[in-house]
């Protein structure tokens, strides 16, 4: 029994060690500090939106806040960093120093928690009608003395609005000088595409890039997997994110009828093997219940949403802030060395568990089984070829319960993983 009790108090304190949470945060914020003809000072008052905003970042906490339509004075950039963040006595937050190569009105900002991320560098992937900013960030991690950290990459764009062909072709463009500067200066990894996408069809050519264009390494994935002909269309009710307001004037009209603001993951991302993991089940756009097709956010029925909060995001913009969370898990480690490029193992398993990998490389996958416990229960090796396979464990002996696989290449690199056997 002692040594039952100490396998599980190691497995809980290197739990506690290695993990961790990111909340990451995309928002349209609606011309903050930028007056145009439609959408005054006085009815769009930065005052005003700084109040809204505590509100809701009070109440999502976001680790990355990623934003677009923000003005392109510094003033307006340090106003949120100062009146909405770093208020009373909070000093964590930082953000980004965008280039604005474009010289738009209106530009991105990304604002992020020192205390588990901290800046690395910053490049502009396009610059046509708005820049698309790419940030490199790293998890602040305890073994950073000894140089051992974890990389990901914001993508923050705001492609252009509108319907019609020519503003279809732009996004499209947009979105392919973005593709073809990541592939030619990145490796894949860890990535993120968050924005006001303003698309009306995910048979676009921007979203047909983003998704399909390129090799799996390099295409992305709606982490909630609601790709469809979402605009004015009741079926998607829950993934719309715009607009809050019937009316129009400052904000559009029209209630909520378009999905035009996403937060995009990259296949390790999605699947957590680079040590970053997107949580199932936290992609959300803050404010949406599937209630207000065609309906403003204060029409009936009433959000389960305090009432301050709703007024918030009412009146703030006419954008919802989408929201996911992401696992920071060190034990997920695969170098860039490693043979194991992607993992996963499917859940739950009856008389055998399937596991799909791919491989860089040839490779030899020694797997052990164990209980949770920590007595191994079975293992076997698999000679695997590079590139996709399919792999079976039986485990028809084995009782019900939960259990943990532990995959060690020929290098001596580590992959766990848990199995749900029925």
């Amino acid at each position: 029994m002692k040594h039952i009790i100490s396998f599980l108090l190691v497995l809980a304190a290197l739990s506690v060690k290695a993990q961790d949470t990111l909340t990451v945060v995309q928002y349209n914020l609606l011309n903050y500090g930028n007056v145009t003809g439609f959408c005054s000072a006085s009815v769009n008052n930065v005052d005003a939106k700084d109040n809204y905003l505590i509100r809701i970042t009070d109440y999502l906490k976001p680790d990355i806040f990623s934003v677009n339509e923000m003005g392109k004075l510094v003033g307006f950039h340090d106003r949120i960093l100062n009146n909405v963040f770093n208020r009373e006595g909070v000093t964590r937050y930082a953000r980004i120093n965008v280039p604005n190569i474009a010289n738009s009105e209106i530009v991105n900002m990304i604002y992020y928690n020192t205390d588990k991320v901290r800046f690395h560098s910053l490049a502009v992937a396009q610059s046509v009608t708005r820049d698309i900013d790419v940030v490199k960030f790293y998890y602040n991690s305890n073994t950073l003395s000894s140089g051992d950290t974890i990389f990901f990459h914001c993508i923050v764009a705001h492609l252009k609005a509108g319907e019609g062909s020519s503003n279809v072709l732009a996004r499209t463009n947009m979105v392919l000088n973005t593709m073809n500067f990541l592939q030619a200066g990145y490796q894949p990894g860890n990535f993120l595409i968050m924005g006001d996408f303003n698309l009306y069809s995910p048979t676009e050519g921007a979203f047909t890039a983003l998704t399909q264009a390129y090799e799996p390494s390099w295409t992305f994935r709606d982490p909630v997997d609601r790709v469809g002909e979402w605009h004015s269309n009741s079926s998607f009710a829950d993934v719309h994110t715009q607009s809050t307001h019937t009316t129009g004037g400052c904000w559009a009209s029209g209630g909520m009828d378009d999905r035009f603001d996403f937060i995009m993951a990259s296949g390790a991302i999605m699947e957590g093997t680079r040590k970053v993991r997107y949580i199932p089940g936290t992609y959300m756009a803050l404010g949406q219940d599937g209630n207000h097709y065609n309906k403003a956010l204060t029409d009936a029925p009433a959000l389960n949403l305090q009432y301050e909060l709703v007024q918030a995001l009412y009146s703030n913009s006419d954008h919802l802030p989408v929201v996911m969370k992401l696992e920071i898990d060190e034990s997920m480690a695969v170098s860039n060395s490693n043979v194991i490029e992607s993992l996963q193992v499917v859940n739950p398993a009856d008389d055998q568990v399937r596991i799909l990998c791919r491989l860089v490389r040839h490779g030899i996958l020694d797997v052990k089984l164990y209980n949770m416990v920590g007595s191994l229960v079975t293992a076997r090796k698999f000679d695997v070829p590079a590139g996709s396979s399919d792999l079976i464990l039986p485990v028809e002996n084995l009782p019900r319960g939960i259990y943990l696989i532990l995959f060690t290449d020929e290098n001596g690199h580590k992959l766990t993983r848990k199995v749900i056997v029925n």
